[in-house]
């Protein structure tokens, strides 16, 4: 049975368990340092809920925390929020993500955002999930919405810009709501410092259930759950990835400042190895030339990225666009996939699709 036949009838038939259930489903959690999916079920449907007391929520969320996480979990928080998640009217064989889990403090500019229009200029169906900064400056809804895209569309008009510009944004607050209990209690925690389970689910709860996907973790201990999660979830082929940013720290992107670690996602399998650009004859950049800043300067970065100037811009998103490609099956290597997305950026293909993306009319229903 799969996970969503799975949690179909659970979700559907079961009655909400009283809130009071969430202090014995975190004595559990705290007892055991992990949940079993059925336990995750009901503590994420309680938490967005939001009877149970204010100080039950942020007590849960506290233990609910990284370490906890495992692929069980996961795959079992983020079946929840796909399931409760309206539905987009789009079907394609093959829907590509490039959402990351965010959270590595380094104030880049966004990679990935970048590479997911290189991708749809390739002509991949991209469903970029996202949201606003969190612990950053300028997160991918950020940008876009600066850049002149709609971050905010009904899932008609999602198919209708899928069809017409190859790509769209899926707001995540938009298309979760059922976590509006749970946001505000985030941001109180994030200002203590405290990161939840809930800090990795971005890359998991694409409602589009997309099929590819190249998921940047901020850390690489969390790679193993979150592939482990992808598997159980379905998607057909993905690399989770975390890379060395040549500082001895971590970035959740192909990085071009040294090893990227990643774990391949297969149906049924694992496989992990990593990733050292210069033995394929790519240069290394130096890890301040990634530095983006506020949503001014971001923008500033992306549209001479996206208008075909060369430099450490092109590079790394050329780079994490070229996987993508590959992971998607576009081409034969890494290497060929570095190459085609290089020559999308030159020729101002990436930038066209921006272009068609941000004049995108809906669809005049019939009257």
């Amino acid at each position: 049975m799969s996970l969503k036949d799975w949690l179909r009838p659970l979700l559907a038939e079961q009655a909400l368990p009283p809130p009071e259930m969430l202090v014995a489903i975190e004595r559990l959690l705290r007892l055991n340092g992990h949940l079993a999916a059925n336990s995750t079920v009901q503590a994420m449907r309680l938490l967005m809920d939001g009877r149970a007391p204010e100080r039950d929520r942020l007590s849960f969320l506290r233990a609910f925390s990284l370490e906890t996480a495992n692929g069980e979990m996961l795959a079992a928080a983020a079946g929840v929020l796909r399931m409760l998640a309206p539905k987009i009217p789009f079907h394609a064989e093959l829907i590509f993500d490039s959402c990351g889990t965010g959270g590595d403090r380094t104030g880049l500019l966004n990679i990935s955002t970048l590479a997911a229009l290189v991708l749809a200029a390739a002509g991949i169906p991209v469903a970029k999930h996202g949201n606003r900064a969190i612990t950053s400056s300028c997160g991918s809804a950020d940008l876009l919405e600066s850049l002149g895209v709609p971050i905010e569309v009904k899932p008609p008009e999602a198919a209708d810009m899928l069809r017409q510009a190859g790509i769209v944004f899926l707001f995540a607050p938009f298309y979760h709501r059922a976590t509006r209990n749970v946001q505000p209690l985030r941001l109180i925690l994030n200002k203590e410092g405290h990161a939840t389970l809930f800090n990795l689910l971005g890359p998991l709860s694409n409602p589009m259930e997309p099929t590819h996907q190249v998921v940047g973790v901020f850390n690489p201990r969390f790679m193993r759950p979150m592939a482990d999660a992808l598997n159980k979830l379905g998607c057909r082929k993905a690399w989770v990835v975390c890379g060395e940013n040549g500082q001895g720290g971590w970035i959740d992107e192909i990085s071009p400042c040294g090893k990227t670690h990643i774990i391949e996602v297969l149906p049924g399998q694992l496989r992990e190895f990593t990733l050292d650009l210069e033995t394929a004859g790519f240069a290394r950049v130096p890890f301040e030339d990634l530095k983006g800043g506020d949503v001014v300067l971001n923008r500033a970065i992306a549209e001479r990225v996206l208008s075909g100037e060369t430099g450490p811009g092109m590079e790394v998103v050329s780079l994490n666009a070229g996987v993508g490609l590959y992971v998607c099956g576009k081409v034969d290597s890494v290497q060929d996939g570095i190459q085609q997305a290089r020559q999308i950026l030159i020729d101002k293909g990436a930038w066209r699709v921006l272009e068609k993306w941000r004049s995108f009319k809906p669809a005049v229903e019939a009257s």
